[in-house]
Formats: structure tokens, sequence, C-alpha cells
């Protein structure tokens, strides 16, 4: 089968040969004139062999083969381009010879003139209305400026107006264009010094300047004949880059480059991978949208100029097998020579990951994880998640001060293509300094920084001062957070992994009750808090880092190690690429402001008033004393009483224990804990609403009476039910004998419309055949004379030559 084919459109079209056989078989396919590209298509079970022949020489082979072809201009245009060109060769040849200077102008004229135009006689209408003739002398201009390499000086300028015949040099033209003049003579030396160089690369110049109509006059172009080989011609450029070896089920980032369009055009690009799952995004800069896909592959898109490009990115993943490195290349293709620019010279091939895996811990949020961004220089990023449930939905977005700027949404893995990170600027570059030493920690030890990514980490810069501090320049400073959800609540844990998620939840809970409060941390924070900002955030990042010296090392089945983590349990993975050059200008960590701040606040609070937490635990025991009580199992009747008199006569002393954090319970703590609780009953009266100002006892009678209510609405609807059925029983009943009615009525007109035919065809035929009578009858008439007057002359006998003569001599006689 072989059909019309094109890259720079998705439209399939009707195949113009189709071969079906089971042995051998030949086609004859008849094309018209200009370039064609056709697809073949073979479809055998065992194998086949195909044999073309054709009177005109042609390309057949694979896309490498043909599409190498196709960037050439085709025969038609080029035949068209030197047509104009040897028109504008007789005219300077013939420019100061007086008899053939007319003829060549008018040559020149059909010749650069749309062949279409000749056959209806607008030539002279097109040039006025479309300003086909300004077009035409912009190219000329072009061509002489290419192939002089300067600007044109005066008397070129002049020669050159003078061989378009610009109007507006008015006086001067005329005298240039006179043969005989001396201008016309200067002119005419300038333009044949200036045609020996143009001869010099004749089919360049000539394809330039038919290429400048083309590109400047869309509606001429549309009128030549050659016109219709532009949709197959096919312009491109490669760009390849190298990736190195993947292990399996691994997620990569293979190329991502900007190019710049210097003006509107069509671009189809093309991707040749060795790694099957490879997917190309398409994003503009400055509108941040994304290119439509099609089946996975960008459509042809009219790229439209801007100032910031159009970024390309495309990633790939191994999937189950381990991927070996290879080539990877991306072909673009357009319709003219002029295709997008890349940003640099080269393109990239290796980036920077930072890479961030944990286990998933469900939360009233629906929140995988939450990371801050902290940037020295604008840089642009890719971020990736990935789940190890392949069916979850995932919405990925990156917050500014907690606004969403971009964000995506997948099943399974989610990815933001691009995103350009704007630094802070003057302002904030103490603070990111300071922040400095932290960032290189936490990049040094990723598993440290997983590990204190909950409410449990070190507070980051200074604490609650800090946050405070800020000066109204500085909030206008850009926040970024990067933040993964789960949609729809996809993420569903069975008993075997919820009872996993427990047991991190109570492991870093006792991880963090094990780590005593340094009494000289909270005492360092108080005496900072007059201090200025740039002086809090180095004596906090220097405690955090004997912080880090007195942690001890990772327990077996810990998380602060991301390697091992157990592959069978709900986790994520966290990717943010970035250029190689740009490793450093951007610092990742968890989000733990909310958890510092509360932190923080505790802090405040105790310092301003000390003893304020066993207070407050003092203060929550009371209250649990007065909701509750609590008995023993085995003797609950006999130690009801005195137990509830206990419990209200020790409620002072057992307010009185001092009980925090660090301090162990009392051995009367843990009996109560071991006793089940009994909780008063509670009074739901305020939550109550009521509809009534006294409440009202419903009785028999006023059961009965919302019952009849209830039944008469329920008549009223059904009645109204069956008045809506009936109607429309009667308004279908109604279209069909309507349709009915139609149809008679097509019937009948179909029925009188055949009998007006065949009376007209009886009246025809009978005029016709009285036609035919009467020429037969003439022929035979005419037949019939011929034989009579055959018959006539040879009956009639032949007068003798002496009977013909005496006549003669008689007149002369005479």
């Amino acid at each position: 089968m072989a059909e019309p084919f094109s890259w720079k459109s998705v439209l399939s079209h009707l195949p113009v040969l189709n071969i079906q056989t089971t042995a051998t078989r030949a086609a004859l396919l008849t094309l018209p004139p200009g370039r064609h590209v056709l697809r073949f298509s073979v479809r055998a079970p065992l194998g086949y062999h195909i044999h073309l022949c054709s009177t005109v020489p042609f390309i057949f082979g694979d896309e490498e083969t043909v599409m190498a072809h196709l960037d050439k201009e085709s025969l038609r245009f080029t035949e068209q381009a030197f047509g104009i060109l040897r028109a504008m060769g007789k005219v300077v040849n013939a420019f100061s010879n007086e008899q053939d200077l007319p003829l060549a102008m008018k040559e020149l004229v059909l010749a650069h003139c749309p062949p279409l135009l000749h056959v209806s006689g607008g030539v002279k209408r097109h040039f006025e209305n479309t300003g086909f003739q300004q077009v035409f002398n912009k190219a000329v201009f072009r061509m002489m400026t290419a192939v002089l390499d300067h600007t044109p000086t005066a008397e070129e300028m002049l020669a050159l107006r003078a061989l378009t015949n610009d109007p507006y040099l008015g006086r001067e033209r005329k005298e240039a264009t006179s043969p005989g003049t001396k201008e016309n003579i200067n002119v005419s030396k300038v333009l044949q010094k200036m045609w020996a160089v143009v001869e010099s690369a004749a089919e360049k110049h000539a394809v330039s300047l038919l290429r400048h109509i083309f590109s400047n006059s869309e509606r001429s172009a549309q009128l030549y004949s050659c016109h219709g080989d532009e949709a197959t011609r096919v312009p491109f450029a490669d760009y390849s880059v190298t990736f190195l070896d993947q292990t399996r089920n691994s997620w990569f980032l293979v190329f991502r480059e900007v190019f710049f369009v210097p003006k509107d055009m069509l671009v189809v690009p093309k991707v040749f991978s060795p790694v099957p799952a490879c997917l190309l995004h398409v994003i503009n800069n400055d509108t941040a949208e994304e290119v439509p896909r099609i089946f996975q592959k960008v459509e042809p898109h009219i790229y439209k100029q801007n100032q910031r490009g159009y970024t390309f990115v495309a990633e790939a993943n191994s999937r189950d097998t381990p991927v070996p490195g290879g080539k990877w290349r991306i072909r673009l293709m357009g319709s003219h020579e002029l295709l997008p620019v890349l940003g640099r010279e080269v393109p990239l091939s290796s980036f920077c990951i930072k890479e961030f895996r944990d286990y998933y811990i469900p939360n009233d949020k629906n929140l995988i994880c939450r990371f801050s961004v902290k940037v020295k220089a604008d840089h642009m990023s890719t971020i990736q998640i990935q789940t190890s449930k392949p069916d979850v939905y995932i919405k990925l977005a990156v917050l500014d001060h907690e606004s969403e700027v971009a964000s995506k949404t997948g099943k399974g893995c989610a990815v933001i293509p691009v995103y350009q990170f704007s630094s802070n600027g003057p302002s904030n570059s103490s603070s990111s300094e300071s922040s400095q030493g932290c960032g290189k920690q936490d990049r040094s030890s990723s598993a440290s920084s997983q590990r204190g990514g909950r409410l449990t980490g070190t507070p980051q810069g200074g604490g609650m001062e800090e946050v405070s501090g800020k000066k109204p320049a500085e909030i206008l400073n850009h926040k970024y957070i990067i933040q993964a959800e789960v949609l729809q609540k996809t993420w569903a844990l069975d008993e075997s992994e919820t009872a996993f998620v427990h047991g991190l939840k109570d492991t870093e809970g006792t991880d963090t009750k094990e780590k005593p409060e340094d009494p000289s941390v909270s005492g360092s924070m108080d005496t900072q808090s007059s201090e200025s900002q740039k002086s809090a955030t180095p004596k906090s990042n220097r405690k955090g880092k004997e912080k880090e010296k007195e942690k001890p090392a990772a327990k077996p089945g810990s998380r602060q190690e991301t390697q091992s983590l157990d592959t069978s349990k709900p986790q994520w993975t966290l990717r943010i690429v970035c250029d190689q050059s740009d490793a450093d200008s951007v610092e990742v960590r968890r989000d733990t402001e909310r958890a510092d701040e509360i932190r923080a606040m505790q802090r405040a609070w105790e310092a301003a008033e000390p003893g304020r937490a066993i207070k407050a635990m003092q203060a929550r025991l009371q209250f649990i004393n007065k909701s509750q009580r609590r008995v023993s199992m085995e003797d609950c009747e006999d130690t009801k009483e005195p137990a509830v008199a206990v419990a209200a006569e020790g409620g002072a002393d057992t307010a009185a224990e001092p009980v925090g954090p660090d301090v162990p319970p009392s051995p009367r703590a843990k009996t109560a804990q071991t006793q089940p609780a009994i909780h008063n009953p509670m009074d739901f009266t305020p939550f109550i609403r009521q509809s009534r100002r006294e409440p009202l006892v419903k009785d028999e009678s006023i059961a009965e009476e919302q019952r009849r209510d209830k039944a008469e609405r329920i008549q009223g609807f059904r009645l109204i039910r069956d008045t809506i059925l009936e109607h429309r029983k009667q308004e279908q009943l109604f279209r069909r004998e309507l349709k009915r009615r139609q149809l008679e009525m097509y019937k009948g007109l179909q029925a009188a419309l055949d009998q007006e035919r065949r009376r007209i065809l009886q009246a025809r035929e009978a005029y016709c055949g009285r036609l035919q009578e009467a020429e037969l009858k003439r022929a035979e008439d005419s037949v019939l004379e011929v034989v009579q007057q055959v018959e006539l002359e040879q009956n009639t006998p032949q007068p003798q030559a002496t009977s013909r003569k005496q006549p003669k001599s008689a007149g002369k006689k005479k």
C-alpha cells in the first residue's frame, strides 16, 4: 500500500496504490508533475519482494535516506528560479540596446510573475493589489547585497532601481532606462560588473531570490506551480547527546536545552532514542505552557517568537531492564532553512541530580513530602517524584510564599519538566550565606536530612528571631517550597503496611524523647534574641554542627541511611535535576519551618515564664481527674465509692507531682494507665439545634398528621409524574404521525417527480425518433438522388467531338 506522507502533518491520507496478491502482481501509478513523498507499507506473513521502476529518477529507502534529499529545493522550484535569473541576465545584456531592451523587460515580467496570471490576464491587477513588484525589488536588492558583500553604493543602487524599473526614481529612472544616454551607459557598465559576480554562483543566487519572494508574499507564492512542492520540503537539524548506563527502574534526564525562535515558524521535533520509554516535553518559557502531544509525541506546532525561547526536555525510564549507555538524538524539522537556534554552542549531556527517598506516612493533609529550596542564582530545574505504588494519583507543585506557581499531576509519577528558580537578590545575600554551611552539611549526608525532616529537626538560621525580624523588603523575596500530595486518597495501605507505618511513628517518637533538651540552647537563644540576625545565625549553625557530631551511629533498620529502605514498603523518591554548573547554587532541605516555629515559640514561652510546661501538665492532669473515673477490674462494686473519694481528695496531690517529658511516671500513674477509663456523660444540649422555643411531644395525632402530609406530597408528585408521562406519550404519538405524513408527502413528491421524468423522457424519445426518421429519410433521398444521377449519366449518350466544334465555328463566323 502506498500513501502520501508528510512529517509536518498528523493527518493521514487515502492510499494512492493498493496491491493484494498471493503470488506476483504489478500495478501502474501515475503521479502529477511535482515532488511527491509516498510511504510504502507491506504486510506479509512470510516474506515479500518489491521491485520499483520509473521513467524519471527517484529515491527509495528508509527515513534517513529520503530526508537527506528533501532538504534541497525541488526541480520545479529550481527551474522557476533559473528562468527569472536568465530573464534578468537578458535585461542586463540588452540594457543599452534600444530594440532589445523592451522585449527583455517584458520577458522579465513574464518570468517572475506567477504563471497562472498569464492565462487569466490579471498581471497588472495582481501587481497593484498585492504589492508584488515591491517584494520582487526587495528580493533583487537582497540578492545583490549578498553578492557584493557590502552595502550598495549610490551608483549601484541607481543601477538596481533601473534594473527593476523602480517608479520612485522618476526622471532619473527614465534617463537611466533610455538607451543612448550617458546615464544609461554608466548604469549598463555597473550592471555588467555586478552580473559577472552573480553568474559565478547562479544556482545559489537564483534560489535565494525566489525563496525571498515565497517568504514575503505568501499570496503570490501560492500562484506558482512549484508552490505545491513546498509541502514535501523538510529542512532539518540534528542535536545528539550521550547518556551513561542505567540500572533497572531508574528515571533519568537525557536532554534539556533552550532553543530560540527568530520568527514564527512550523517546527516538528522527532526523537531517536535507544530507550523505549522516552518522553519529550516542549515548554514556552514566556507563558510556561507545554506544547500539546499526540500519543506521547509532540505534535507539529507553529512556534511563536518570544523572549525566553522554548525549553526541550527529554526524560527516560529504564523500567524492568537495565539500559546500556548510548546516543540520543533529536531532529528539528521545519518548512524553511531558518530553524530554532540552540541557546549554547554544544548541548549538555550530564546533569546534577539531588535525590531524596523516604517511606510514605499518611497524614490528614495527604502530603507526601515538603522541601524548601534556596537559590543563590537564577537557574533552571526539573522536578520529578515517583511512588512505589504505580496507581497513585499525585500532584507535584512548586509554591512561592505558599502560592502555587507550577504544578503537574500524574499516576505513579509526576514531572515538572522545567521551572526557573529566581534568586532573592542582594537583599537576602546575608541569609543565603549563613545557610550555606547547613546546606553543605545536608548535601553531604542526605540520610540525616531524611531523618530530621519531621517536627523533630533542629531549627535552621536562628529560629523564631530570624523569622519575626524580617524587613519589609525581604518579605518580597522568593520562598520556594516543593510539595507533593496524594489525590483522591488513592494511596491506601494494607494491614502490614499500616503496622509498619505505626512502627515508624513510634520509633520517631521514641528517638525524639530520648534526646534530652540542652538547657544551654534555650538560654543561648534567649540571649541572642536582642542581637542582630547576622550574629545569631552562625551560633545556631555551630550548635547544629555540634549536635550532628554527638549523634549516635545509625541503628539497624534506621531511616538515616536512604540506601537501607525496604523496597516492599510504601515509599517515594523525589529528584531535582539541575545543570552541573548550578549544583552549588541550589540548596534543598526538608521543610521544617512550622516545627521550628512551634519549638521556638515553646522556648520563648518557657524563657518568659519558667516552669510553664510543668504547670501546663499539671492543669491537664487536673482536667483528666475531673472528667474520668478509674475503677479496678477485680472489685468494681466494692471499691467504686472509695476510688471516687480518693480521686477527689487526692487531686491536688496528683496535680502537685511534677510531670514532664523527661520525668519517669510514678507508680500511681502506671497503675492508673492499666485501668480502664469510664467517662462521665457529656452534656450535648448546647449543640442541639431547636426549631421550636418549647419542646413538643410527638404523639399519635402529630405522627398521623405528618404521615398524611407525606402521603399528600407523594400523591401530588405521582399526579405530576403521570401528567408528564402522558404529555410525553402524546408528543411521541404526534411525532410518529408527523413522521408518517412526511414520508407520505416525500413518497408523493417522488412519484410525481418520477411521472414527470417519464413524461419528459417519453417526449424526448418521441422527438429523437422523429429526428432520426427525418435524418434517415434525408439520407435515403440523397442516396436515391445520387443513384438516379448516376443512372441518368449512364443512359445519356455522349456527344461527338465534331458536334461540339460546330457551335464554336459558328460563333467565330458571327
